[in-house]
This record gives structure tokens, sequence and C-alpha cells, in this order.
């Protein structure tokens, strides 16, 4: 048997060890199962020489999963934290009167007011994390397109604050 398939029978053995770790590492056991999965596709794709210790091996690796995970959601969430305070800036409404849960109550009517085309745009550069230039690449369109259609959204969204703020 090669080092992969060895060590693949024992993610088999330890999966349950492992994805209870990983929740009481992230607290969702939604996301713990991501996680999980991530790791057995990039077992399957490795091509490790002998590893000394594979249960080690493999609870480093979840480890190292979920901080990665981590940093991407704490990306994902300071970039939409970044754009709603941006949105508020010419808006009567102080963000410091409200919870972040309000906060993103707001963002998503206003991402939900938003044309689909906007949406999509939105949710590449800053949901995902995308660089201009790699939403240009995907939305199949330019950097400046990309970048006026940024300008449009947040344009947009301050209107609908402010329009919400007369309510």
């Amino acid at each position: 048997m090669d080092s992969t398939a060895s060590l693949l029978a024992i993610y088999y053995v330890q999966r349950e060890r492992l994805l209870k770790y990983v929740i009481r590492l992230l607290g969702d056991g939604e996301q713990a199962q991501d996680i999980i999965q991530d790791m057995w596709l990039k077992l399957a794709q490795s091509q490790k020489s002998k590893i000394a210790s594979p249960s080690s091996y493999l609870f480093r690796m979840a480890h190292n999963l979920v901080i990665d995970h981590l940093r991407t959601h704490k990306l994902s969430i300071n970039k939409l934290e970044e754009f709603y305070l941006l949105s508020i800036q010419q808006s009567t409404l102080t963000s410091d009167s409200l919870t972040l849960d309000e906060r993103q109550q707001i963002l998503h009517k206003m991402l939900d007011s938003q044309p689909k085309r906007l949406q999509q745009i939105f949710c590449l550069y800053y949901k995902q994390g995308y660089t201009m230039v790699q939403v240009a690449d995907v939305a199949g369109i330019s950097l400046g397109q990309v970048h006026r259609l940024l300008n449009l959204f947040e344009q947009n969204c301050r209107c609908f604050l402010s329009q919400n703020n007369k309510k």
C-alpha cells in the first residue's frame, strides 16, 4: 500500500475524531464537515512520502485548514464591514448605534435591492474576497468596468440608506 493510500485509510479510521476536533475549534458542524471534506480531497490528491506520525499529521492538517478558513472568513467580514462603513459616511445613520447583526441585515437588504449584475460583482469582490482583476476575469468584463460597477453599487447603497433613514 502506498503512502497516500495508507494515509487515507488512517483518515477514515480517524474521521469522526477529526470532525469532533474541528467542530470544537469552529463551533459549527456544517463548516466542520466542509473542512473535513476539503481535507479528504487534499489527501486524495497528495503525493506524500512516508509520514512518521500519520495521526498527528492529520490533526495538524485539520488545524491548519481551520486557521485558513478563519482567515478567509475574517477577510470577508472585514471587507463587508469596510463597505458598510463607507456606505454610511454620507448617511445620517451612525454605525455606532447598530449591532453587527443589524448592520448585516441592512447590508443584505441593500444587496437585495440591487440589479443581479451589481449583486454578482459585489459578492465576488466583497464577500468572496476576489481582487478587481479576478472579478474582471470571472465576470468577463474590463477592470475599468469592475471599478465603475462597484462605484455604482456604492452610490446605489448610499441612496438606499438615505431613503430608508427617512422612513
